[in-house]
């Protein structure tokens, strides 16, 4: 299945999440339980506009559910805090955000959920930043309907073209035969080996463990190919038959120095850059304009010129 983009200058940090989940409804996703953070809807969306108040996205508390395809398909749940700035964002691979006590102000749980912006639990919500300043930044988002389901979430500035924000929803390929979540989600703040790959706790993104019966999620890195002067990317040159630039696979892994160490699979949407790029630079593999740069990631990209 091919992306589909989302491209916005937002006002503020309700409105791009607003616009972000009725671009998700528009190709395939779902909403299944929400708040506008007085009413909760146990079986829809209750949330109909950017702004505050009824109906609400703006709202202190507001969340909403949702799902990419039938029982089964990984499942996001987004909460606003007190500001445009702080959410609060977990995922659910395979078991599905049906237990806990949802109501108006309360996210419902999963069994296998990972939080992958914030803290604390349901009831005692923490939050972290996840957007930036209001009316400072570009938000693009790339998301499937079908097929994979993969999903990418990418802020950075106005002025300048800094990166600020990633979030990633990705499947692995050449995983185990036993492994039945095939996802890895994560939010960084930038794409490079340095923060993408942090090795605290395991790494920087979520996935299940490789088995039959994945359990809880655990923490696993973006891996690079290093050599005895550093990782590989950004340290190549074009090629120099086709003169484009090389792109070389993110591997997941959870290292063996922590506990549960494990191999999850390759990525199926994100690639290690081997020439160093700015931020948006496009790079034209299969197509022109098919991959988007930040700045040691490429992404799929549709093949028009990023805003800056």
């Amino acid at each position: 299945m091919s992306f589909q983009f989302l491209k916005l200058t937002p006002a503020n940090g309700s409105v791009a999440v607003y616009q972000l989940k009725e671009f998700l409804k528009t190709h395939g996703w779902e909403v299944l339980s929400s708040s506008d953070g007085t009413t909760y809807n146990a079986a829809g969306d209750q949330i109909t506009a950017a702004g505050s108040g009824a109906g609400g996205m703006a709202n202190n508390a507001a969340w909403f559910r949702i799902r990419n395809g039938s029982a089964g398909a990984p499942e996001l749940t987004w909460q606003r805090s007190t500001t445009n700035l702080n959410w609060r964002v977990k995922f659910s691979q395979l078991a599905g955000f049906v237990g806990g006590a949802p109501g108006a102000t309360q996210t419902p749980s999963a069994t296998d959920e990972a939080i992958v912006v914030g803290s604390g639990s349901d009831a005692a919500p923490g939050y972290a930043a996840l957007l930036s300043t209001d009316n400072t930044y570009h938000f693009l988002v790339g998301a499937e309907a079908s097929g994979q389901r993969r999903l990418w979430c990418v802020t950075y500035d106005i002025s300048g073209l800094a990166l600020r924000n990633t979030l990633v929803l990705d499947r692995v390929a050449h995983a185990t035969p036993t492994d039945t979540g095939l996802y890895v989600v994560g939010h960084v703040q930038g794409l490079t080996p340095s923060t993408f790959g942090v090795d605290t706790s395991g790494g920087a993104l979520w996935t299940t463990r490789p088995s039959a019966t994945a359990g809880a999620p655990l923490r696993c890195s973006a891996c690079f190919i290093g050599n005895n002067t550093g990782p590989l990317p950004g340290v190549t040159s074009a090629n120099p038959i086709t003169a484009r630039d090389e792109l070389t696979p993110v591997v997941y892994a959870r290292r063996s120095n922590h506990a549960n160490g494990f191999y999850k699979g390759v990525s199926t949407m994100l690639k290690w850059t081997g020439v160093p790029r700015a931020n948006c630079d496009t790079l034209s593999l299969d197509s022109a304009r098919d991959h988007i740069v930040f700045p040691l990631i490429a992404l799929p990209w549709d093949g028009s010129a990023p805003p800056v």
